[in-house]
């Protein structure tokens, strides 16, 4: 399996547990997310928010600038 693949299905499955998954602060579909993070000559960092629960409620993916 590519690694484009192997992001997507992780992304998928995550979305899956109803957990939101953003760019930026900004809702995006696990493809966009998937083609930044495969495609982009930077880096990502997923910050993960969690819930008054203890529950992961969103991933925000930002873009890491050397």
């Amino acid at each position: 399996m590519d690694e484009y693949n192997t992001i997507f299905n992780r992304l998928k499955a995550i979305e899956a547990w109803g957990v939101k998954l953003n760019i930026g602060g900004e809702t995006a579909s696990i493809e966009e997310i998937a083609d930044l993070l495969i495609k982009e000559n930077c880096g990502y960092m997923p910050d993960y928010i969690y819930g008054e629960d203890g529950s992961l409620d969103e991933i925000n993916y930002d873009r890491v600038v050397s």
